[in-house]
C-alpha cells in the first residue's frame, strides 16, 4: 500500500494552548531520545532525520509525544506513564495518517 507523506506541524492548539514543535539535532546524542513532550514549556522536541533516524522514525516519534501531551492535558497520567500503551496507540495513530485514503 502506498503511504501518504506525513506532515509534522510547526505548532498546534490543544486546550487553547499553543504547542510548538522544535527540532533538536543533538537530542538523541545528548539525551538518548528521539523525542520529548515538555508540557510545562508547551514544546514537543524531536530529533530530526539524520543518517540513523529515518523520516518514518520522526513521524512515529511525533505521534508518540503528541499522545503523551494529549493524555497529560486530559489528566490521564497513569495512561501517559505506561510507555507500552502509548507506543502501541501512537504507532496505530501514525499508521492511520500514512495509510488513510481521502
Amino acid at each position: 500500500m502506498k503511504k501518504n507523506k506525513f506532515k509534522i506541524p510547526k505548532e498546534y492548539e490543544s486546550y487553547g494552548l499553543t504547542i510548538k514543535v522544535k527540532y533538536e539535532p543533538k537530542l538523541h546524542e545528548e539525551h538518548g531520545r528521539l523525542g520529548e513532550s515538555r508540557n510545562a514549556k508547551r514544546v514537543i522536541a524531536l530529533q530530526p532525520r539524520n543518517n540513523v533516524v529515518t523520516q518514518e522514525d520522526v513521524g512515529e516519534t511525533f505521534c508518540h509525544e503528541l499522545t503523551h501531551n494529549i493524555l497529560d492535558q486530559m489528566g490521564e497520567f497513569e495512561f501517559s506513564g505506561n510507555e507500552k500503551r502509548v507506543k502501541d496507540f501512537s504507532k496505530l495513530l501514525h499508521q492511520f495518517f500514512v495509510t488513510a485514503k481521502y
